[in-house]
């Protein structure tokens, strides 16, 4: 209800295929005690919905808009998958990586045996 009327139900979402303006079914905004069959269907033609599985990438935010940073994100990526022999959790029991530490270091102990990361892209950031 906080996000649907002000957002909405003011013409602000449009559906994704087609670029027409959408409002909620029946224009209703309170789906509270309801089946939101409707409503999930409706967020996902308005909405974003990235195939990301997280038990195959972890997600990664850039700090800025631009390209360059989402380049340099997927080559950190890319550098610490060319480790040999490849990383695991195991790895670092016991052996906590500091909070201020470089994202690449950070990055390794976070990724738990998955390979990819998902990136907020250019096209999340424009849905």
């Amino acid at each position: 209800k906080e996000y649907l009327t002000p957002v909405a139900m003011t013409g602000q979402l449009t559906d994704r295929t087609t670029h027409q303006i959408l409002t909620p079914p029946d224009d209703r905004v309170d789906w509270s005690g309801r089946d939101a069959t409707q409503l999930e269907q409706y967020l996902r033609k308005v909405g974003y919905v990235p195939h990301w599985i997280p038990t195959e990438c972890v997600a990664a935010f850039p700090a800025t808009t631009q390209t360059e940073n989402l380049v340099s994100l997927q080559q950190i990526m890319d550098d610490i998958n060319k480790i040999d022999p490849p990383i695991h959790p195991v790895d670092y029991k016991g052996k906590r990586t500091p909070v201020d530490a470089p994202f690449a270091a950070r990055l390794k102990e976070n990724l738990a045996d998955r390979t990819k990361i998902c990136l907020y892209d250019e096209d999340m950031r424009r849905a």
